[in-house]
């Protein structure tokens, strides 16, 4: 698990940058990362924190063999 930035916007009110953070997933076994931003959200019945995750598929993404390794020459 990790956390990083994914917007630094300008706050009037503070006068300075305000970082909007994310936190990161890592399923080394599904070779998935999984990411999502924190928000609050309040409603009359219940009170939200962490948001639906996204993910992408780093097996997919880098073409990487699982059978073979990781599909890198050895020569």
């Amino acid at each position: 698990m990790a956390t990083g930035p994914v917007l630094v916007p300008y706050d009037e009110t503070a006068k300075g940058p305000v970082p909007l953070d994310a936190l990161y997933f890592l399923d080394y076994k599904g070779g998935r990362l999984l990411a999502t931003v924190p928000t609050y959200q309040q409603t009359d019945s219940s009170t939200h924190l962490i948001e639906p995750f996204s993910e992408r598929d780093l097996v997919s993404d880098f073409k990487l063999d699982l059978v073979q390794g990781l599909g890198l020459d050895s020569s």
